[in-house]
């Protein structure tokens, strides 16, 4: 092999760099967790768009088990199609790459904060992005990173486009996962999941096994972001606490943040968002159903509403479309403030209990919701095993207070894998996830990092 092979970084390459022989590299759009995208373009025909994900490891598995999810088990008029892969910048050894569409839209959350499309738009976009889960979904995919970012709209009206399946995982598909988590985003955990690695953590064999519900509860909090302006948990919360919420603490319905929202959407989404997994909806196919049974609850004129109120323009900017912006409604810090920080390390403490005496369930592979073996009757006591319960509780007690003493002072241990990502552009392939758009009034500060108990 030769020792001339230029060595690059993936997450660096400047514009007009051309890669795999024939994609000449334009900006870049992002970086995920296992590599960064770039807008390309051919060189032999210029002004032809697409998107170039290049891996940060030569040898990423993840890359190629996302390449074969786009070509083969996930292809889907509404998922990003495949069109070229290879290896770069040798063809043995480089770093891996493929081609893909590229989507010039904002994602969703996006979408909803710069064009405030109506209500029946929002619906109509969340009924079709319901459709493509459950196509997923019966094909046996599991998207397992679903968020707003990942969720871009295409054209006018805002067609629904799904992207990054670097997490994704399909049925017979190898294990990669090195920890009790898939990768994922932490404010999107299900409380299934998060009950799951705080009982469970420490056991280096257990392995959480994703289910349709994670992704159609990843969806929920997708439109509760898009309806409100605001996640139902914020992801500056600290770890424990955010956990600790998302395990046991009930959101505000959107229409306590935004009035604007209709209450049978509310409805839909707050049962996207149950705690219990056997409480969601099953598949996408019936929240299409539900979405489309609220539609008609309503009179039309509750649809035709924008989601936000309009900014009044200074009369500079009010010869200007783009100068209009929205107002997002402020969080209700008076009536929903996170759990303290002494509660969630007590629930940790006492999930981590219960993993003690109850062994994590065996692996079922893309079981459906209903025979999955799910974390979400988590504190269910079963009769079986209350005396050995009881029995280890009182040993577990001491170990476990001597365990929060030793850890009062500092931060608990995160082992969950977290996929990190950063954007350098409002539209493509990714799309920046702390920031908010420009284009909006500010919203409310979340609720403070030091909450009331």
């Amino acid at each position: 092999m030769s020792s001339d092979i230029p060595k690059v970084n993936p997450d660096a390459l400047p514009p007009g760099t051309v890669v795999g022989g024939c994609w000449r590299l334009l900006e870049r759009l992002g970086a995920g967790g296992y590599g960064a995208v770039y807008k390309v373009e051919t060189t032999y025909d210029p002004g032809r768009y697409f998107a170039l994900k290049l891996s940060r490891e030569p040898y990423e598995p993840r890359s190629r088990r996302e390449l074969t999810l786009l070509m083969d088990k996930a292809v889907h008029p509404h998922v990003v199609a495949v069109h070229a892969c290879g290896r770069w910048p040798d063809v043995v050894s480089g770093h891996f790459f493929f081609v893909m569409d590229w989507v010039p839209g904002p994602a969703l959350h996006l979408w909803a904060d710069l064009h405030n499309p109506s209500f029946q738009q929002f619906a109509d976009a969340a009924r079709r992005l319901s459709l493509i889960l459950d196509a997923l979904h019966v094909a046996g995919v599991q998207h397992r990173d679903l968020k707003p970012e990942h969720i871009l709209m295409r054209g006018p009206h805002g067609d629904p486009v799904l992207i990054d399946l670097g997490s994704g995982d399909y049925a017979g598909a190898p294990t990669l996962t090195t920890g009790p988590l898939p990768p994922g985003t932490l404010h999107l955990r299900s409380p299934e999941a998060v009950r799951y690695h705080q009982r469970h953590w420490r056991r280096p064999e257990a392995r959480y096994v994703a289910t349709t519900s994670d992704d159609l509860y990843a969806l929920g909090v997708c439109l509760y972001r898009a309806a409100t302006g605001h996640y139902p948990f914020s992801p500056e919360w600290p770890t424990d606490v955010l956990y600790a919420a998302i395990a046991s603490q009930q959101p505000p319905a959107p229409s306590a943040v935004n009035p604007r929202v209709p209450t049978a959407l509310d409805a839909v989404i707050l049962r996207l968002l149950e705690k219990a997994p056997d409480r969601r909806f099953e598949t996408g196919a019936q929240l299409h159903e539900a979405l489309g049974l609220a539609l008609r609850e309503h009179p039309h004129e509750a649809w035709e509403a924008p989601l936000f109120e309009w900014h009044e323009a200074v009369p500079a900017e009010a010869t200007s479309a783009h100068a209009r912006r929205t107002r997002r409604p402020l969080w209700p810090t008076h009536t929903h403030r996170p759990p303290s920080l002494a509660r969630a390390k007590l629930l940790r403490l006492w999930d981590e209990l219960v993993g003690l005496v109850r062994p994590p369930p065996k692996p079922v592979p893309h079981a459906s919701p209903g025979k999955a073996l799910l974390e979400g009757k988590a504190r269910r006591v079963y009769p079986r095993r209350r005396r050995a319960l009881v029995a280890a509780a009182g040993l577990a007690t001491v170990a476990g207070l001597t365990m929060l003493g030793a850890r009062a002072s500092g931060a608990w241990g995160n082992t969950t894998v977290q996929v990190g990502f950063e954007a350098t552009t409002a539209v493509g392939q990714k799309m920046a996830g702390p920031a908010e758009a420009l284009q909006t009034a500010p919203a409310a500060a979340p609720p403070p990092a030091e909450p009331t108990p």
